[in-house]
Formats: C-alpha cells, structure tokens, sequence
C-alpha cells in the first residue's frame, strides 16, 4: 500500500493546503491508499465551491491533471485524521507567528508532530511500503524510520508546461533544499553521460517552444529574480536572504541604473522602486536572455538561466546548486543534462504507482534515465542505456522542433476569435447563423463559450478554433440552457458533454485521435480548422418561440506532440499534388531545400525507436513519392542554360 502525508494546517490562511495534490493522488493511483491528513481535505466539492477554492476551477484541473473526486473514489482509501488544532496549540511556541511555525514545521522535528503521525502510522492494517509528501518534514521522517516506513518527497519542478516539458521533484531526502541531486551526480560514473551533446541541443529537446527575446527590449545588466514571500523555498532555503536582500545585494554590486527586476505574479506586494526597471516579458525565459547575469535566492529561473548559457549566481540552497558550482562549461553541461534527464521527473510519472515502485526499488542510474526519457518521447519500447536514450532524444528532439518550424503553422493569436455556426434538420452552415468570440485563456489552453439565439434547436454545430492553421486539440466541452433574463457568466455551470468524442460527425483535413476519444486531435493545413457536432438530442427540448436560448463551450489548445508534427509534413504532397504542371516554375533553391528536409524527417523515421510501425511506414512511402516527383523538375532546371544569367555576363 502507498501511503501519503498532506500537511492539515493553514500555514499560510488556506485550511487545506495541498488539496489538489490530494485530487490528483486519488485520480491518478489506480489502487486503494492511506492518507495522513485533515477533514478538511474530505469537504464536498458543493462546500468548497462556497469558499471560492481554485482546486474546482476546471483550467486548474486540466493543466494539474486530475477531475473532482466523485464519492465512490474517496470511499476507495482509507483515512487517519490529524488534529488540525495542533498548530493553534503550538502557535505561541513561534510567537505567534504562523510564518514561524511553518518553518519549525519543515526544519525541525516537533515531538508532538511525531507523535501526531506515528500513531496513526501505526493503526494501519499493512504496513505502507511507502509515504509520499509534498513538503520536507523532519518530524514526519522521524516517524515513519520508527515504523520502518521510507518517505518520498515530491513536489512540481521547476520546468512546466507551456514553454517547458513538465517536470517534477521525486527524492528520497527532501525537495528544495538538501536533496539528493548533488549527492547522485558525485557517485555517477562520468560514461554513463553523452559526450557528444551541446547545450543547445539539450535545452531544445526539453523545450516546447522556442523562445525569441525582444530586441527592442534589450537589457545588458543584471537580473534580478523575485520570489514569494512565505514560499517554503524562500523560508528555509534562502541562507537569509529575502527579496529586499537580493536587490540590496544587487544595488551593491553594480547600482541602481543596470538592475532589471523580475517580479513574481504570486507574490502579495507591488515593487514600487522607482530606482530599478521592472521587466515586462512575457515570460521567464524571454527575461533571462534580457540579461547579462541572473542573480536569483533559488527560484527556478535560476535553472533556465543556465539551460540559456546565461551566468547565475544563487544566493539560497536549491536542487540545481550543485550545477551553478561547477567552474568549467562543459563540466556544468553534464551535470545540467544529469538533473534534466535523471533528477527531475516527468510530472504525471510521480503520480503513478508503477514508477513509485519502479524508484523503491533501488534503479541504477541509467535505468531511471532511460525511464524518463522514454516518457519524454512517448515511446512504446522500453530503452535500456539511459546514455543512449538521451542522445537520441535529444538529437530527435532537435530535428523535429526544427521542422516544426519550418513546415507547419500554429494557432499563436494572444486573442483567438472563434466561430460557432449552427444549423437545423435541412439547412447548412452559413454566415447567417453564426456566433463569434474572443476565446478565454484556460490555464494552459482556450475556452470558447456560445449563447445561441432564443428558440434554435440545431441538429449540428460546427466549431472554428480559429482562422489560422495547425493542429488542434479539443479537450472539452460542455452545454446547457440560459434564460431570457440570465447572462452567461464564466462562472455559470453547465454540464459537461461525456460523449464529447462520439459526435464528431466532421473535421479539418486529418483526424490523429481514434473515433470517440477525447481529446480530439485534428489538422488543419489551410485556414479553416473546425470540429462538427452531432447535437440534435441536446437542445431538441428548446420551445420554439420560448424563452430559453442553449448554451455552448469548447475547450481547445494547439499540440505540439511529435506524431502531428511528422503528419503534418504529409501536407507537402497534398500542396504539391496541387500545383501539378506548374512544379517545374519552382526556383532550383525551394526545390532543393524541399528535398533536404523531406530527407531530414525520412533519417528521422528510420532512426526513431519504432521506425517499422505501419504510420511511419505510410508517411515514409508518402514522402518517397514526393522526392521522387521533386527530382525530375530540379534535373530540369540544372540542365536547361540560364539565358538571363548568361547575357548578364557578356554585356558587362
């Protein structure tokens, strides 16, 4: 049985402090758990949704990867409550400072802690093989060494979705500060890194997107990185220092003139200095290449300063510390790649029993790289040389970003208008019967929502994400009724659409999901990306000439994945097909850089992990097809004399 251990006190005001962690643990682990925690992690979503919790904000859900529980999947575990009141008791200890206590809390063993956790540990029917918390706590290790119990400390990492692949923290010795990170990397046998990797290689592979600076903005001095306040990181691992003492230390080194402050958009308080720029990129990545250095306590920008080559000091304690001390570059990129590839997680792994167990079981370090990096690249096949296994991704990683960029367009508007058209029994789309709107920004995606006219009752929708072309996602969608007098708020409800994926009835140019899964994947090449609904059971309740009108909404976001990006090059021979005859009029220079790339994602399939798979077989023959039309109009070309060339030369 694994067990889990979620912190019952409002360190910081909220009453369950790691409440999604709970939702995710108990959507995601497909088997009964015990958890050590407080009543107020069991509260009915209708309880919470009074108190305004984020945790039940549907955005939130899908970028962290869990749904509200239902009753039946909290009556799967079992349960041990722990006396929330403790801290009130405690509290005078600290001063009263809940601030105080926190740091007591993640720092020192508190008898009356321990003895609040290991009785319960004790009461369970099976020993747990394991306890999973989302923060360091002496008190709870103490604990479970008496019942024999190892504790496993897990916390987000410090690259995340969009811009990054999602990460996570998994440690045996805590998260933050006194890790384990610096201490695997000492005992790793240097051979068991590739050699042959440069930093931008390796930096490209873990990112999603590529991340080009402002010009305009330009800032050649020091940047300074702000944290939140009472963040944990901060607390215990900042080795004294706070904001005030970064930028003081800061304004020591160079003044106030050549100081760009990056403020952090959790943080309670507004820098109001007027001695110091604030910078206003659009986000950590674009601000780090802004800089000439980075000094930072232990914020995660820290580590992005390094994957952009870009000097770091660290004033605190962190995970990534021991790579800021290395003095040599190419020392510094091994580790890099260390802690990329083999300290930090794919996020959804340390939600999952089968990696828990697969980490208690003592792995060496190539097994959990290649681990990894099998889940980086979605790969069926399990790699077995975790130095092997980065190489390869790495080196796939790059080409197919490169690609990406050259050959297939993306959904990148900041304000995406969506179209929603409706239709009855005989009609068809038109523009006469059509809702438009600005879609929202949902966590990591786009939320579209429609309120169609008063009385219709269509048989089919169709939604248009947007006027630009890619591949699209669609993850969601949900319907409802509004009457004469209500607004369709953000926050109205509606119910959501289960068989969402089974009334596809119509879709851009290539569908990549199996009919009736969700999410729906679909390319668009042109600019007309759309999904068409069969909704006619929906609204067939809607009285003609009442006074309710249907409510409608799609949650969307553009992919990147690495199967789309390769059949989306498959539109080359479809544009090619179209231009016939007129092939030959393409300049020698297209022609051959057209070659060199389909070339590229051919080497690419052949030295994928499953080069053989039927889809990579299509494509593979799709693009021979193509090569070889393109070789007889290049051959012309070559061959046939250049007479405006020529007469150019003799009349000079």
């Amino acid at each position: 049985m694994i067990a889990a251990f979620l912190p019952p006190y409002p360190f910081r005001g909220l009453p369950a402090p790691y409440l999604w962690v709970f939702y995710r643990l108990v959507h995601s682990i497909g088997e009964p758990m015990a958890f050590l925690l407080s009543s107020d992690y069991l509260e009915t979503p209708a309880s919470l949704e009074a108190r305004g919790l984020p945790e039940l904000d549907l955005a939130r859900q899908r970028a962290l990867g869990y749904v509200t529980p239902d009753a039946e999947s909290i009556e799967r575990h079992s349960y041990r409550l722990m006396d929330k009141g403790l801290m009130a008791a405690l509290l005078p200890r600290y001063g009263g400072n809940p601030l105080a206590f926190f740091r007591a809390f993640l720092e020192e063993e508190i008898a009356e802690l321990r003895e609040e956790i290991e009785a319960p540990l004790r009461s369970l029917p099976v020993v747990p093989e394991v306890i999973l918390s989302w923060t360091n706590c002496p008190s709870l290790s103490a604990a479970a060494q008496a019942c024999g119990i190892r504790v496993a400390h897990l916390e987000m990492g410090p690259l995340r979705e969009p811009l990054y692949r999602s990460t996570a923290y998994f440690d045996f010795c805590g998260v933050n500060g006194k890790t384990e990170a610096g201490a695997r990397y000492a005992m790793l046998d240097q051979d068991e890194l590739p050699h042959d990797l440069t930093l931008e290689e390796v930096r490209r592979s873990m990112c999603l997107h590529d991340v080009v600076p402002d010009r305009s903005q330009q800032h050649s001095g020091v940047g300074v990185v702000f944290q939140v306040e009472d963040d944990s990181n901060l607390l215990c691992f900042g080795n004294g220092f706070d904001n005030t003492a970064l930028l003081a230390r800061a304004l020591y080194e160079v003044g106030s003139g050549d100081i760009l402050v990056r403020t952090h958009p959790g943080s309670r308080f507004e820098l109001t200095d007027q001695a110091v720029a604030i910078d206003t990129s659009p986000n950590s990545a674009a601000f780090v290449q802004r800089c000439a250095r980075v000094l930072t306590i232990n914020s995660s920008v820290g580590l992005e300063a390094l994957l952009f080559d870009v000097p770091v000091e660290a004033f605190g304690d962190s995970s990534y510390a021991f790579i800021v001390d290395a003095t040599d570059g190419r020392e510094r990129l091994k580790r890099l790649m260390f802690y990329l590839f083999g300290y930090l997680v794919p996020f959804d792994e340390v939600f999952d029993a089968d990696y828990i167990r697969f980490r208690l079981g003592n792995p060496s370090e190539q097994e959990i790289m290649a681990r990894h990096v099998q889940h980086h690249a979605r790969s069926p096949a399990p790699m077995i040389n975790g130095s092997d296994a980065v190489r390869s991704f790495v080196r796939d990683s790059g080409l197919v970003s490169t690609l990406v960029q050259q050959h297939r367009r993306t959904s990148a508007a900041q304000h995406a208008v969506s179209k929603l058209y409706y239709r009855a029994e005989g009609e068809a789309f038109s523009e006469e019967r059509v809702i438009a709107c600005v879609a929202a920004r949902e966590g990591e995606g786009r939320l579209a929502r429609f309120r169609l006219p008063t009385g219709v009752r269509p048989v089919a929708l169709r939604f248009d994400p947007a006027s630009v072309g890619g591949t699209y996602v669609f993850t969601s969608s949900s319907w409802g009724f509004v009457g004469a007098d209500e607004v369709l708020s953000p926050n109205r409800p509606l119910a959501r659409l289960s068989d969402l994926g089974r009334r596809v009835i119509g879709c851009g140019e290539r569908l990549f999901s199996e009919f009736g899964d969700v999410p729906i994947t679909v390319l668009a090449s042109g600019d007309d990306p759309f999904l068409e609904l069969a909704v006619g059971d929906l609204f067939a309740d809607v009285e003609a000439g009442g006074t309710r009108s249907g409510a409608f909404e799609v949650g969307f976001h553009t992919s990147d994945g690495q199967r789309e990006s390769i059949f989306g090059i498959a539109d080359l021979r479809d544009r090619l097909n179209r231009l016939g005859d007129r092939l030959g009029c393409i300049g020698i220079h297209d022609v051959s850089g057209l070659m060199a790339s389909i070339e590229q994602v051919l080497a690419w399939i052949d030295g994928s992990s499953s080069p053989n798979e039927p889809a990579w077989q299509d494509m593979k023959n799709d693009l021979l097809t193509v090569l070889s039309s393109l070789r007889r109009p290049l051959q012309t070309a070559m061959n046939a004399p250049d007479k405006s060339g020529a007469e150019g030369e003799m009349t000079k």
